[in-house]
């Protein structure tokens, strides 16, 4: 798939059927005692309204603060949470946060 026609489908994001509450009550009960989201793809795309970029959840339909809702959702139901950012594999950011003890090629440890 050509990456323009990719971005392009930010526009048509739009979970509105997404509820935290349930997400995390659900693992909660399956016994997880944690919770980890990937709060920005390797993509670009950021689960938060970004100020270092328009590819993000304030560029979508839906706007709403997924990550906030979950966070507040793991406090009530009492699960650890995390986020993971793939920013060394960013495409628009290429090795952004790689560390310099790791191969030139990439991420790979």
């Amino acid at each position: 798939m050509p990456e323009a026609a990719y971005r392009a489908l930010v526009k048509q994001f739009n979970p509105v059927n997404f509820d935290a509450d349930s997400w995390i009550r659900e693992a909660k009960d399956a016994g997880m005692k944690y919770f980890v989201i990937t709060s920005k793809h390797h993509d670009g795309f950021a689960l938060w309204d970004s100020k270092v970029s328009t590819y993000d959840i304030g560029s979508t339909p839906y706007k709403k603060d997924i990550l906030g809702d979950l966070v507040k959702a793991c406090k009530k139901y009492g699960l650890k949470y995390g986020f993971y950012y793939s920013h060394c594999e960013d495409w628009d950011h290429p090795g952004g946060a790689t560390p310099s003890w790791t191969p030139k090629n990439g991420c790979s440890i």
